[in-house]
């Protein structure tokens, strides 16, 4: 078996490093926020929504509790509901002053489709400067 020397090994994890630099720049990670094409009042309630899709399948409950107002998010039986699903916005969330509603496509996350098994309305409050949500019914 060949040894490695110093400069392969240097090459190696230079190469390593910026491949992983650039796949976490492209896939990001933490909260999603939102970029130039949706930089409205709209937008973060939009992305609050792919924000519980993305907990749900990352079963990260304090993001997902941290996405509610206070008292607001599924506890035990009720949050374990959402894992069964996938969620992206309908269409463009309506928002006036700090309340807003988004209609919401839910998917099933183990379907073999990507259509959507139904559609609910959100409601969302902004709250010392960020967007949460008041209301998330399941269908």
């Amino acid at each position: 078996m060949r040894r490695v020397t110093r400069k392969e090994w240097s090459k190696c994890v230079a190469v390593y490093s910026t491949a992983t630099l650039l796949l976490a720049t492209m896939v990001g990670c933490g909260r999603r926020q939102p970029g130039p094409q949706d930089a409205t009042e709209a937008g973060y309630v939009n992305g609050l929504v792919n924000e519980v899709s993305s907990t749900v399948i990352y079963e990260d409950s304090e993001r997902l509790v941290a996405a509610f107002v206070e008292d607001a998010a599924p506890a035990g039986v009720d949050r374990e509901k959402y894992a069964a699903y996938t969620f992206w916005p309908a269409a463009s969330a309506s928002v006036s002053g700090d309340s807003a509603t988004v209609r919401v496509n839910v998917g099933n996350r183990e379907g073999e489709t990507t259509d959507p098994i139904g559609e609910v309305t959100w409601t969302a409050v902004k709250q010392h400067g960020t967007w949460k949500l008041k209301d998330a019914p399941l269908p």
